[in-house]
């Protein structure tokens, strides 16, 4: 089964809604937030919302 696809009761496939990938430490990825929700806002309601990598206070370098 791929990745993008989940196992529905019944045995049928739904699929995932599309992923959007962001740092809060990336001025890039704010400005990709700001863009997708001014320009595209009904696109923006249906991602699932993904922070890459840690933003723990710990994980941070020292």
């Amino acid at each position: 089964m791929s990745e993008h696809a989940a196992a529905a009761p019944g045995g049928s496939r739904r699929r995932r809604p599309p992923r959007f990938y962001f740092s809060l430490r990336s001025p890039y990825s704010w400005l990709a937030y700001r863009d997708l929700h001014e320009r595209h806002p009904d696109v923006a309601d249906v991602l699932e919302w993904r922070p890459s990598g840690s933003t723990t206070p710990s994980s941070t370098w020292r």
